[in-house]
């Protein structure tokens, strides 16, 4: 019986030394695991994943692209060409635009994306403010006019730059805001 009890005894403080040494084994374990871990988060959180460049607008999200233009496909020259835009062959310039008109070719600097501006400026007049005012004062035309709201869409006369119309309705002040129209693709099918 002494004999069972002795051998009682050391199986127990064999197993009270041997299990916490176990147990203290795959704490540090885990503990260099949990550090190996924190080291490579740091690693990658210092990593650029991606390259954000970001280009000043000329106007709202768009880059007038004054080198670029439209020309259809069926007469561009594939020297010169960089890329097309539905039926039409995005062609490199010789020299530059110097106006912004119908047709100027817009890169959205947010999808990096080619859009033709459609010569058109939606505008929210100011208070008390009539389209004919507007008319009047720019020579602007108007397009169409949302009765019961402040909202008139004006065309850019073919002569007139399109930036410019836009500058100088705004420094008017007989409009609260003027967006220059582009005919950019907003939502895509995939």
């Amino acid at each position: 019986m002494k004999q069972i009890v002795m051998w009682v005894i050391s199986i127990g403080l064999t197993i009270i030394f041997i299990l916490p040494a176990q147990a203290q084994k795959q704490v540090s374990e885990v503990d260099r695991l949990l550090q190996q871990s924190r080291i490579q988060a740091n690693d990658l959180s210092r990593q650029k994943h991606y390259l954000l460049t970001t280009e000043k607008s000329d106007f709202g999200a768009y880059k007038v692209e004054y080198q670029l233009a439209l020309v259809p496909k069926s007469i561009a020259s594939i020297d010169h060409t960089t890329g097309s835009l539905g039926t039409m062959s995005v062609v490199k310039n010789e020299r530059p635009i110097n106006r912004v008109v119908e047709g100027t070719l817009a890169r959205n600097v947010l999808t990096n994306k080619l859009a033709p501006i459609s010569g058109n400026i939606t505008v929210l007049l100011a208070k008390d403010v009539t389209l004919d005012k507007v008319i009047q004062a720019t020579g602007l035309h108007a397009v169409s006019a949302y009765n019961g709201t402040q909202l008139a869409v004006l065309k850019v006369p073919d002569n007139q730059d399109v930036l410019l119309a836009a500058q100088q309705l705004k420094a008017l002040d007989l409009v609260v805001e003027a967006k220059i129209e582009v005919l950019d693709v907003v939502h895509e099918a995939y």
